[in-house]
């Protein structure tokens, strides 16, 4: 996850440093939000599976198979929830957008 990590620092910082036009900042934001899904991909990926890891003594008794399976299923469940916005909420963004 690490080149991910430095390459979406890089766009940060490009587009911090340097002024843009419309169709720039698109080109911009459009490999940002690839890199951040590619990120987050990850980060699901490495949630299931450190779940895995944790439980996977489970696997050698069949009756334990399914509470393996459930915390799986627990933690698929928790990170491809909704985003909850921190900071701002989610009308104060589109109004943003739209001014």
């Amino acid at each position: 996850m690490s080149k991910i990590d430095l390459s979406i620092s890089d766009l940060y910082h490009y587009i911090e440093m340097n002024p843009f036009n419309y169709r720039t900042a698109y080109i911009m934001m459009k490999e940002l939000k690839e890199k951040l899904g590619e990120r987050r991909q990850l980060k699901y990926e490495e949630a299931i599976l450190r779940t895995f890891n944790t439980n996977k003594q489970k696997l050698l008794h069949p009756d334990y198979r399914k509470i393996l399976l459930a915390e799986v299923g627990k933690t698929y469940k928790k990170v491809s929830s909704d985003y909850e916005y921190r900071v701002y909420s989610e009308d104060e963004l589109k109004e943003k957008i739209t001014k």
